[in-house]
């Protein structure tokens, strides 16, 4: 298991903030979100997933050896109902980095899901990724 980012607990209090208001995400609106809880299987899989962007110098939701998000979760054992990930590049804080996602209707889509219920995080350098789930 890697270690969960030293922003994880900013990270997740940032997207519970969000989803504490209701909020339009380019014109969809979203009511106020109950919020998330930070699950080590989902922040493992986030890690891990901006640890590759990094070490092999590219930013895409698909990693470097091809894998999806859904193999990713699974590989670290997670079974879920819902899944989302959101992922940034050239931000060095996590205010910088949540603002971008909330001026991005896809992304802000994903922090204000009320399907959603667990979040990890994952930082690596500049690289972020943010995983979405909810159990079955």
């Amino acid at each position: 298991m890697v270690a969960p980012p030293p922003q994880a607990a900013t990270l997740l209090a940032l997207v519970n903030q969000a989803r504490s208001s209701a909020r339009s995400c380019g014109s969809t609106p979203y009511a106020a979100a109950a919020p998330l809880s930070l699950d080590g299987r989902l922040t493992q899989a986030a890690q891990l997933h901006s640890e590759d962007m990094q070490t092999h110098d590219y930013f895409s939701h698909t990693g470097s050896d091809g894998s999806t998000l859904v193999q990713r979760v699974e590989a670290q054992g997670y079974s879920y109902s819902w899944l989302g990930e959101d992922i940034a590049y050239g931000f060095t804080t996590p205010s910088s980095v949540m603002a971008a996602w909330l001026q991005s209707p896809g992304h802000c889509a994903n922090i204000m899901n009320p399907h959603f219920t667990n979040l990890g995080t994952g930082v690596a350098g500049t690289y972020w990724t943010l995983d979405f789930g909810a159990p079955p």
